[in-house]
């Protein structure tokens, strides 16, 4: 039972670990309702549980429904020995409140409250309650088909429903907020209802959508369409629905895609595709806003890609909105990237040489204007690249589906334009704009040119892995800038996905850099000729004077290394410490200094780890005076 767990996180303030600031906004986070949904739920808990404090409904309420078990909760111990499981949730609340009255009623949907052994699941029929079983303040329902006076909004509320249908109402968002004297409401739109609430969580009140939708139309004078207009007589039938949507009379609170994902429309209205309105009546899975939508379900949202339904061509003027919307996101064809960025982006003097079919000007200026200052920008279907070798056509997720030389992006375009020049195509017999010339092209082909052209530069020898990684991370550069420069919000994912791109890039530039051009080696002082230990002595007490090796800030070691002839290496390391300068007049502090001290000596040898090479003073001493003997029998010989 989900109240048993939502009144542990309630007491306990478990909310506070999962960063809510209170309990209500813990419940509108997780299940998208409000306080008093969740007030229903423990006291189903408290009420009707085992042992009254369990996750496990007792065993004598095991047969009613969930509708059924919200009005047990708040019957007398004496009420609840008239009822049984066959009684409706009307006769269950007559044995509640005996006495006639006007009772304003509206189906919430809630979301499923499985109990712990999985036995209860359903919908949740929410009714007015008990004055003295809840303290809070009674919310309340105003439906669409109830004329009398007890279900008009009265002045207040008037004013509040009436700013929420003005500024609102027609929004795409689920959650807004209006003002009316003074006071701020918060609107949640759910399934069937709208909930007006305060800051503090409190419902205040809630509308059928139905009651909403008609009191929009006549507010905003639209008209609505001939059968939806309900006659003053008689009410108009309801149209008969296929057979497919009549064999599921109710609500079955799954999705007919993904039956592991709950869904709270209609069985009939899950067949009806979603046009991007009245989002409450339509099924999400073929809707034309479909990937572009706040309100998309979980089901159609996170479907596999085998799942993925080919849309098919629009064939009426209601799905020409899907239709531009599949167009923007579709990849382009060559023709239409050679086009959009001749019509678009082309410079005044390169428009003027393919005006007068120039093909040697034009790609010079191609590449003086676009490629050498690696040019980039955005398009209708993503951005471009340039180089001072190709351009490069990307998606929305900077992949580059389309590359083309100048030399070859010239030549379309001509084409295209049927004002290419002779010399713009390699055979006489291509004819510019004809469908075979346009679908044959070979990449490639135009450095093979009979008459070569001054410009057309030589291949260039292979670029290094550096050289490939560093004209990378340019070209993510200037994607990212000019995304920036068109005003795209920088929390945008494609945003953040191009500043991830340029960070590694940048790491991976830097790291290649260090391997393929490693630091020159600091060159150290030649060994000079000692005679004796003393001089020797002095020589490893100068390690000074060696080359630093390494130096480890966060810890204050430094290694200082002279390189032997024979292939091994002296190392003296000594610790950031305080060093003492001996006993003087003054403070104690005075006495010590900051310093590098408490050495350690090693003699490296190839295949060795420094634990191997532990040495002392002395033996560094001895090694010098190895090295110098076998130096001086060498020369003797």
């Amino acid at each position: 039972m989900v109240g048993f767990y939502l009144k542990a996180i309630r007491d306990r303030k478990l909310f506070q670990e999962a960063g809510y600031q209170n309990f209500e906004e813990f419940v509108r986070d997780k299940y998208d309702r409000d306080k008093g949904w969740a007030s229903r739920c423990i006291k189903v808990n408290d009420q009707l549980s085992k042992d009254g404090n369990s996750p496990v409904l007792a065993e004598e309420y095991r047969e009613y429904k969930i509708s059924q078990l919200v009005e047990l909760a708040y019957l007398t111990e004496e009420q609840r020995t008239l009822v049984n499981p066959d009684m409706t949730v009307k006769q269950l609340q007559a044995i509640r409140k005996p006495e006639p009255q006007l009772e304003k009623e509206v189906v919430t949907l809630q979301p499923e409250l499985k109990e712990h052994e999985g036995e209860l699941s359903g919908k949740v029929v929410t009714s007015q309650l008990d004055e003295g079983a809840e303290r809070e303040p009674e919310v309340i329902h105003f439906t669409a088909g109830n004329r009398t006076i007890d279900n008009a909004y009265g002045a207040a509320l008037a004013v509040v429903v009436g700013a929420y249908l003005d500024a609102g109402y027609a929004r795409p968002e689920k959650e807004c907020e209006v003002t009316a004297f003074g006071l701020s409401y918060k609107v949640l739109k759910r399934q069937d209802v709208t909930v007006f609430y305060t800051d503090s969580g409190r419902t205040v009140f809630d509308v059928e959508n139905t009651r909403l939708e008609e009191e929009y139309q006549f507010r905003h004078r639209v008209k609505t369409e001939p059968e939806l207009v309900t006659p003053q007589v008689e009410p108009e039938p309801e149209p008969e629905l296929p057979k497919s949507e009549q064999a599921h009379p109710e609500k079955s609170g799954k999705c007919i895609h993904r039956p592991e994902f709950d869904c709270t429309l209609e069985e009939a209205h899950k067949l009806i595709p979603g046009t991007g309105e009245d989002c409450s009546r339509v099924c999400c899975w073929e809707c034309v806003r479909r990937g572009d939508c706040e309100l998309e379900c979980y089901s159609s949202q996170r479907r596999p890609e085998h799942l993925e339904t080919p849309k098919a061509e629009p064939d009426c003027p209601l799905l020409e909105a899907a239709d531009v919307q599949q167009g923007k996101t579709a990849i382009p064809s060559q023709e239409e990237c050679v086009l959009d960025f001749y019509q678009h982006h082309m410079s005044k003097p390169c428009a003027q040489a393919v005006n007068d079919g120039n093909v040697k000007l034009l790609r010079q200026e191609l590449i003086i204007n676009y490629g050498e200052p690696h040019d980039s920008g955005s398009t209708e279907y993503g951005f471009y690249q340039c180089g001072p070798e190709r351009i490069h056509f990307q998606d929305n997720m900077c992949e580059t589906f389309l590359s083309l030389t100048w030399s070859k992006y010239v030549k379309e375009l001509l084409s295209l334009l049927g004002s290419a020049e002779d010399e713009a195509s390699e055979h006489e017999d291509d004819v510019p704009g004809m469908p075979e010339s346009q679908d044959t092209v070979i990449d490639g082909e135009f450095t093979e040119i009979s008459e070569t052209e001054d410009d057309i530069r030589a291949p260039e020898e292979p670029m290094t892995e550096l050289q490939i990684a560093q004209d990378e991370l340019e070209r993510a550069k200037n994607l990212l800038k000019a995304g920036l420069e068109c005003g795209v919000d920088e929390n945008d994912i494609y945003i953040r996905r191009l500043k991830l791109k340029v960070c590694a890039l940048a790491s991976y530039v830097c790291d290649l850099d260090d391997i393929v051009n490693p630091p020159p080696r600091p060159e150290q002082p030649e060994l000079p000729v000692l005679k004796n230990n003393d001089q020797r002595a002095a020589f490893v007490d100068a390690y000074e004077t060696w080359p630093l090796w390494i130096e480890t800030k966060q810890t204050g070691e430094r290694y200082y290394r002279y390189d032997l002839e024979d292939g091994t290496s002296m190392v003296v390391k000594v610790y950031h410490a305080r060093i003492f300068d001996g006993y003087a007049s003054g403070s104690y502090e005075a006495q010590y200094h900051d310093g590098y001290g408490r050495h350690e000596y090693y003699l490296l040898r190839d295949g060795k780890f420094f634990r191997d090479c532990d040495m002392n003073r002395s033996l560094l001493i001895e090694k010098l005076k190895e090295i110098q003997k076998v130096k001086k029998g060498c020369n003797q010989n």
